[in-house]
């Protein structure tokens, strides 16, 4: 997420589970961040903001149109000192997006993505006696080692879209190159170098109307590959020592899919699809002081789903069954004793969901209920070690479940008023888990997930003068720990928002000023799971004002 600018977000798909079997390595879900989409209209907008803990933002961005290209750049720059000790963080991203039609039902997308980030701080977690004294306090081992990292990406990808009356053609490819430096809060192999270079391809033919327009099929293929020449120094109180760890890591996947549905009768709509995913993984020790850990690890899987719903005037009524299954990523296989390698003990989790909705909408209202059961094998589970370095690793717990419910409520207006509510109920449960030291946590709760969760939000924003938003969040209590011994407490935390948007001309200037976390609430913005020595809390600020400016100009 390091090169996503949130400004420039155009719509964010979230997919539960295993729904789709277009997208494969993943059983928590998909959530799709696609960047707004450049319009016919010619403009340059600029917008500077500032706020407490040392908050700059400075951004320009161009939209241009000339006969079939639409495009637009954007330049940000972000700095944050941070309410806690040791939370510099700085970030100056250039992005950009091409769409061209290339024919009459034809379009090619281009997007370029590059980022500096040369400071990000990292305060550790802190203990409940610390987090009761001092909530700014960063771990002392974290200032000592000036933990943390820096970044250089960049990212070019492109997608062609081309449509005929009864089929559509989908064609993707992507090159990425990330520069990594991470700063450990410990000696020995504390200081990280990863040189990556990832890059995928991907085909989707879609043909609609098939046997008297009763069923569309999706067929595809997608081809990704990661290499990372990833290397470990010690890192002798923020200086680069000797080389201790020297290793080259190739990650390719493979997958093919297919999916339909078929119109049972006007109201009966089934569902289904089948994707067969392989990851290999290899790993060439190029440090060979310790021995020769070279080695390879391969998973596959094929990932049926299944789903049936009935559609009336206002909505749809659905089932859905689905199974899934996830690989850990190179840096979850690294070994727990500290050699190169892959962790060979280390397992892919696999899941099989099924869930039960009901969505309702009209002009002005969206609602959804959703009831949902998943049944998850060698679930992937964080760990630290008891050496005080803060280094996270993953185990495979036996057998684990989640049962929830989800409800969402909408609405919105012509006179710019909208409500948006949701309301989440969670039992996630370890049913079969004894760790590696012989610990039985069977039956206890997955620790960083709140028994419930909600969300209220409040906007009035009509097409001039005021705007305004108030959204408020509350978080039930959640463990820290596998034993369910650190207990997190529930919060509640209300944000408001006030701008004013006049236009003068061609000029459209919109000041806002906003307060995040107005009734200054105590509470954590992230827990360490697992932590060791108990330091699970990451601390929020309790209250943090911020104001700014937005002025575009039309270029008619």
């Amino acid at each position: 997420l390091d090169n996503i600018d949130l400004s420039m977000v155009g719509h964010i798909d979230v997919l539960r589970g295993a729904a789709s079997s277009l997208y494969g390595n993943a059983s928590g879900g998909v959530i799709n961040i696609e960047t707004e989409s450049p319009s016919e209209q010619r403009f340059i907008q600029s917008n500077i903001a500032v706020g407490e803990f040392g908050y700059e933002k400075k951004q320009i961005k161009i939209n241009n149109s000339s006969g079939r290209a639409k495009y637009w750049f954007n330049v940000a720059s972000q700095e944050l000192d941070g309410f806690r000790e040791h939370s510099r963080f700085e970030n100056n991203l250039l992005s950009g997006r091409l769409s061209l039609d290339v024919g009459s039902r034809a379009n090619l997308a281009v997007v370029l993505s590059v980022i500096d980030q040369p400071v990000a701080e990292d305060p550790g977690g802190i203990d409940l006696a610390q987090l009761a004294s001092n909530r700014q306090a960063a771990f002392e081992q974290n200032v000592l080692f000036d933990a943390g990292e820096d970044l250089d990406q960049q990212q070019l990808g492109w997608v062609y879209k081309a449509a005929t009356s009864s089929s559509e053609l989908l064609v993707r490819n992507y090159y990425v190159r990330r520069d990594f430096n991470n700063r450990l809060p410990f000696v020995e192999g504390g200081a990280v170098s990863l040189d990556r270079l990832f890059y995928g391809a991907s085909v989707q033919y879609t043909r609609f109307g098939l046997l008297s327009d009763a069923v569309d099929i999706s067929v595809g293929i997608d081809i990704e590959e990661q290499n990372d020449k990833r290397e470990r120094f010690d890192n002798n109180q923020s200086f680069v020592g000797a080389l201790v760890f020297d290793q080259d890591e190739t990650v390719l996947s493979r997958g093919a899919y297919i999916q339909g549905d078929y119109w049972l009768t006007d109201n009966y709509q089934f569902l289904a699809g089948l994707r067969y995913t392989r990851l290999r993984f290899d790993v060439d020790d190029a440090f060979l002081g310790d021995g020769d850990d070279s080695g390879e690890i391969s998973f596959s899987e094929i990932s049926p789903s299944l789903g049936i719903s009935y559609h009336f005037d206002l909505g749809v009524l659905y089932a859905l069954y689905n199974r899934s299954f996830e690989t850990p990523t190179t840096a979850e296989l690294a070994n727990p004793s500290g050699s190169g390698g892959f962790n060979t003990a280390l397992g892919s989790q696999n899941a099989v969901s099924y869930e039960l909705g009901l969505k309702v909408t009209n002009k002005q209202l969206y609602y959804e209920l959703v009831v949902f059961h998943i049944d998850s094998n060698d679930e992937l589970v964080p760990f630290e070690l008891a050496d005080s370095s803060g280094r996270t690793f993953f185990s495979n717990a036996g057998r684990s479940t989640r049962n929830g419910i989800e409800t969402v409520f909408a609405y919105k207006n012509d006179n710019g008023i909208s409500v948006d509510a949701s309301y989440t109920w969670s039992d996630f449960d370890f049913e079969d888990f004894i760790d590696e030291e012989g610990n039985d946590f069977s039956d206890n709760q997955i620790p960083g997930v709140p028994n419930q969760f909600a969300h209220l939000a409040f906007v009035y924003k009509p097409i001039r003068t005021l705007s305004l938003r108030f959204d408020t969040t509350y978080s039930g209590k959640l463990f820290a720990d596998n034993a369910n011994e650190a207990k997190v407490p529930s919060y509640v935390v209300s944000n408001l928002r006030v701008g004013l948007h006049t236009a003068q001309g061609n000029w459209k200037i919109k000041p806002y000023i906003g307060v995040n976390n107005l009734f200054g609430e105590l509470y954590n913005n992230n827990i360490r799971i697992n932590a060791f020595g108990r330091r699970f809390f990451e601390p929020a600020p309790e209250r943090e004002i911020y104001g700014g400016i937005g002025v575009s100009y039309d270029l008619q």
